[in-house]
């Protein structure tokens, strides 16, 4: 048996390399978003040009770029966290980044965030918001409670969380036509049905926040975000889907607390 006497970082992956993990999600025209260098991009602040604020974050797979929403003025923040580079988010202030066009047809996706909330609820994680702005999926990390829903009242979805978990953890939550399914880390699958799902029509993804609005502060929580993941027009989370399997094989795969 082979030992290896050195620390190895967080994103050291189980048997598999970075490169593969891309190359595999980039084959379905999955988009990865990695913190870190070299994909955050700073600019320096207006009103201290010594200090500078993150305002891009490329995407690590695909050819895309999350962005500050409008209200987010010089809040993006980079740190590490557990060993992880992170985009970091503080209660009550709007740090939210968006990516303007994640998809064209919304009958089916998948999303993953890798988050750690240690003090407070993470409470807004991601949201898929239709250009329209007719509807918005959404999840959410408070009280002990993952909870995955729409402003419309046709799905809601939840599980039970390690409240202020000091580790990182993993959410997936994919849509197929009108069924939804929530994962939390490597546990048992949440699956129900929308009722009177309307959700057509380009989306964008908005990571930390719900909209481009400065919206409730109580919407507004605590958290640290090392990677965030859209398949567009898969569902990672059915059984029967091999192509989707292997996807989630990716997520498997990064080595994180829990996994």
């Amino acid at each position: 048996m082979y030992e290896i006497d050195q620390i190895l970082p967080e994103h050291v992956l189980l048997g598999r390399s970075e490169e593969s993990i891309a190359e595999t999600l980039d084959s379905v025209g999955g988009i990865w978003f990695l913190a870190g260098e070299p994909h955050f991009r700073f600019t320096p602040c207006k009103a201290n040009p010594d200090l500078s604020f993150l305002h891009k974050w490329h995407a690590r797979v695909g050819d895309t770029t999350a962005l500050p929403v409008k209200p987010n003025r010089e809040q993006g923040k980079a740190t590490t966290y557990a060993g992880s580079d992170c985009l970091a988010f503080s209660q009550g202030l709007n740090g939210g980044f968006h990516v303007p066009k994640i998809a064209d047809d919304n009958q089916r996706f998948s999303c993953a965030i890798r988050f750690a909330a240690p003090d407070n609820d993470a409470r807004t994680l991601l949201t898929v918001n239709l250009e329209s702005q007719s509807n918005y999926i959404f999840i959410t990390q408070n009280d002990g409670k993952i909870t995955a829903k729409d402003d419309k009242g046709c799905f809601e979805l939840s599980t039970e969380t390690n409240t202020h978990d000091a580790g990182f953890q993993w959410l997936i939550l994919s849509l197929d036509g009108e069924t939804f399914s929530l994962r939390s880390q490597n546990g048992a699958v949440h699956n129900t049905q929308a009722r009177n799902l309307d959700f057509d029509g380009p989306a964008r993804l908005f990571i930390g926040c719900r909209s481009h609005r400065k919206g409730l502060l109580k919407t507004l929580g605590h958290s640290f975000v090392s990677d965030v993941f859209f398949w567009p027009e898969l569902n990672i989370l059915d059984p029967r889907s091999a192509v989707g399997s292997e996807q989630l094989e990716c997520i498997n795969a990064l080595d994180g607390p829990g996994l």
